[in-house]
């Protein structure tokens, strides 16, 4: 495992105090919707439990190295690949408005306008 980070001690706090919170919530839901034969505390317990599991899958990953952490996302339901793609698209798009704005500014397309532009960006 890779050193700890206080940022990685606060996240594993965090998510320690949700987990111990959620945990006893559907303990105590659990136990209420069946004592008092309700589908609605039962369905609520359920819940909790799903959003434990989804907080001791988080709390696993932190600290970890990026592919535990596009693990967890996956497990937790996340779609790593679309949100991959959509990413880029997304970044594309940002470059073709920010050339777009650019070449509004200068009133003229010249192909060695930006070239100096990623350096500026570091």
């Amino acid at each position: 495992m890779s050193k700890t980070t206080s940022a990685d001690d606060q996240q594993r706090r965090t998510l320690l105090i949700v987990l111990i919170l959620n945990a006893l919530l559907f303990l105590g839901l659990g136990i209420g919707g069946l004592l008092a034969d309700s589908s609605a505390l039962l369905a609520n317990a359920v819940d909790n439990a799903s959003d434990s599991v989804v907080y001791l899958i988080s709390l696993v990953a932190i600290g970890r190295a990026a592919s535990w952490k596009r693990g967890a996302a996956r497990l937790s339901g996340i779609k790593v690949d679309g949100v991959k793609v959509a990413a880029y698209m997304f970044c594309g798009f940002c470059a073709a408005v920010g050339a777009l704005i650019l070449t509004a500014r200068v009133a003229s397309g010249q192909p060695t306008l930006g070239t100096t532009l990623p350096l500026e960006s570091i």
